[in-house]
């Protein structure tokens, strides 16, 4: 099953697409003063998986499937705690509900709607996160390696530095090339920036025709330049209008 993590700014659908996705319609809990995700799981349509049961009438038919993890607000802001949160932590991707609808019954969280501007300052929040995690193992990495050099830790630290450099110069942990080894070595991390990332454009109505081709809308949002990131990708959506079909269903 893949786990994915809903991020977005107040106000961007992020929750009304976890409905959509999920029909869980409960409201994101704040627990004990804690973040706590809701959680939801998505069925995957596929016409072959029904061919395939109609040709070999297997006792049980299995559709693959796909963890939503919301995170409920409780005053606490910014990706660093979001490494608090396991279901955010243990994602194998991020979905970033970005707004690009203009209702004014709507408060934007920055009084003006662009789309770009939204996606730039919530990939800085993850920069700043991974960053955060990377100098903290550095300096313990200092002290273990006075203790005692060995070959792994002078690879991890060597990694890690790289690392640092490329948070520090703006990029995203899954544009940085690295060996399947590297990979494995970071995996611990959980680095939010290194997981792939899906921009879901949540646009107005009005804007139908966009809605299937996610790179179009991404270039109408002024989203084109993160498509050309390694690792992330675009879809649009009405999430308002959507739900509002579904619950009719």
């Amino acid at each position: 099953m893949l786990r994915t993590a809903l991020i977005g700014f107040p106000s961007s659908g992020k929750t009304t697409l976890f409905q959509l996705m999920t029909s869980h319609y409960e409201a994101p809990r704040a627990g004990h003063g804690k973040l706590e995700a809701s959680m939801g799981v998505a069925r995957v349509p596929d016409e072959r998986l029904h061919r395939l049961a109609a040709i070999y009438n297997p006792k049980k038919v299995t559709p693959a499937t796909v963890e939503f993890a919301d995170l409920a607000g409780t005053g606490r802001t910014g990706a660093q705690a979001l490494l608090d949160v396991a279901p955010y932590r243990n994602a194998d991707a991020l979905v970033h509900v970005v707004r690009a609808f203009r209702d004014p019954s709507v408060l934007h969280h920055s009084d003006e709607i662009k789309p770009a501007n939204d996606a730039q300052a919530m990939e800085d929040e993850l920069l700043l996160a991974d960053l955060a995690v990377t100098e903290k193992r550095l300096e313990r990495l200092e002290r273990d390696l006075k203790k005692g050099r060995t070959p792994e830790l002078e690879r991890e630290r060597a990694l890690l530095v790289r690392c640092k450099a490329a948070l520090e110069e703006g990029r995203p942990l899954r544009g940085v090339e690295m060996t399947d080894d590297e990979r494995k070595v970071l995996r611990g991390f959980q680095f939010l920036s290194a997981k792939p990332l899906l921009l879901v454009i949540n646009m107005d109505e009005a804007d139908t025709a966009l809605l299937a081709d996610g790179a179009k809308a991404a270039r109408a949002a002024g989203l084109e330049a993160f498509l050309s990131r390694a690792g992330t990708r675009a879809v649009a959506v009405c999430a308002k209008i959507e739900l509002e079909i579904a619950q009719l269903d």
